[in-house]
């Protein structure tokens, strides 16, 4: 899902979710930052995470509000299991 004309932080430009089955499932945000995008002198979003438990995760990965594909690479990244040692 895609939004047009954000403006305010907390407000999504894309959404992700992903469900596998009814004990799995997953919703990541591409947020507006205004601290980023003032930093940047740009708009700005970044990577957060709406948790089953009501908890907001702020992944800290900023990219352009447009950068789809960086934002789908870093959704397949996080939920790929990690590698046993």
């Amino acid at each position: 899902m895609r939004f047009r004309d954000v403006r305010v932080t907390g407000e999504p430009w894309s959404i992700r979710c992903v469900v596998k089955d009814a004990h799995y499932a997953r919703m990541f945000l591409l947020e507006h930052s205004e601290y980023a995008s003032e930093l940047a002198g740009a708009p700005q979003a970044i990577i957060c995470e709406s948790c089953a438990d009501g908890r907001h995760q702020n992944w800290g990965t900023t990219l352009a509000p447009d950068d789809e594909d960086g934002f789908e690479r870093f959704v397949f990244a996080t939920l790929r299991p990690v590698a046993a040692s």
